[in-house]
């Protein structure tokens, strides 16, 4: 039976668990019903810090930590490390942070694991015949999701662009489809050369390729700069079939806000590997996924004198004050079910 404490010791490896928070920034038309898929599994996430130098004085870790959403439910999480940490909180976007700052350990390498169980649904925004009642003002917590971030900038061509794209339609929820209709048909999923990956909306623009952060920079500089609040989520895609398995890299996806609707999803780059599900991603994200933070140019807690991190879902390590890059990154997952191959509900 496992034990649920605040700081659990086992050799030399401390093990923590937090209690578990919830962080909703604004309101949502996303809901989990009957009718929608769910899916419980557990989710490990590994590093090993490689080659630390000998006259190594101090080394500081961050590591992101999944929360509560309208789409999943964390059940546990534990840290289990060769030194004590600490749970931190972001101020901007709330999300979850697991940090140390320790002396030097015993050889050249550490590793650090976290064990995530979820509990995970299908997000079908319920409003959508709804979208195109508008109400007199955005919420500030909307409104936040406005503003510029470093690589999603507000620009004259932006707003040109979604003037162009959108300008048949009046309904909000109608402005949005034609602007995720646009970026799906601009941009293709091509992860040649050497920019992809940071999320930089004009080089979106500019060549129309890239990851999952480069299509939903786009889209979230465009919604933005037509005064449509949208925000930027990253985390894990979980792969379809259940059992066991790796997980290769992040994945990430946007939400729009409208009025009569709320917070609605889009996942442009997998409409654009999935074209037959194009549609469905406009407005909903499927349950094979762990979210780990949200927002743009984040600040970490204790992290000082630093520039903001561009997003924020692998470990940041530092070694004497300087980034350390040398880090090994493994990520797994197993589908806790039943006899039948269904998720349990926990």
């Amino acid at each position: 039976m496992r034990q649920r404490t605040r700081h659990l010791r086992s050799r030399s490896t401390v093990t923590w668990a937090y209690p578990i928070a919830v962080a909703l920034i604004g309101m949502s038309a996303q809901a989990a019903t009957p009718d929608t898929q769910q899916r419980h599994f557990q989710f490990r996430y590994e590093l090993t810090v490689r080659d630390v130098p000998a006259a190594t004085k101090r080394i500081a870790v961050w590591l992101p930590v999944p929360i509560d959403n309208a789409a999943q439910r964390v059940l546990d999480v534990t840290v289990s490390a060769p030194v004590d940490g600490t749970y931190l909180t972001e101020s901007t976007y709330g999300n979850r942070v697991w940090y140390a700052d320790f002396d030097r350990p015993e050889g050249t390498d550490f590793s650090i694991t976290q064990s995530v169980e979820v509990v995970r649904h299908e997000l079908v925004a319920s409003r959508l015949s709804v979208g195109d009642k508008e109400s007199s003002a955005t919420p500030a917590p909307a409104r936040r999701f406005l503003s510029a971030n470093r690589l999603v900038p507000l620009s004259k061509r932006f707003a040109s662009i979604a003037r162009r794209v959108t300008r048949d339609q009046v309904a909000p929820l109608d402005r949005s489809r034609s602007l995720y209709t646009h970026v799906l048909g601009h941009m293709a999923y091509d992860k040649s050369g050497t920019k992809w990956g940071q999320g930089d909306a004009i080089y979106a623009c500019d060549f129309g390729k890239g990851n999952c952060t480069d299509f939903h920079s786009y889209f979230i500089a465009l919604s933005r700069s037509a005064d449509i609040p949208a925000r930027f989520h990253i985390g894990f895609s979980i792969p379809q079939g259940r059992g066991t398995g790796t997980v290769g890299g992040y994945h990430c996806w946007a939400e729009f806000w409208t009025a009569g609707a709320g917070w609605i999803p889009v996942d442009i780059s997998e409409a654009d590997k999935h074209p037959e599900k194009a549609d469905y991603f406009f407005g909903a994200i499927d349950e094979n996924r762990i979210a780990y933070s949200l927002g743009r140019d984040l600040v970490l807690p204790k992290r000082t004198n630093a520039p903001p991190l561009n997003y924020f879902v692998y470990p940041y390590v530092e070694v004497d004050g300087k980034p350390w890059d040398d880090v090994d990154r493994r990520f797994t997952y197993e589908d806790i079910s039943d006899h039948t191959g269904t998720a349990r509900k926990p």
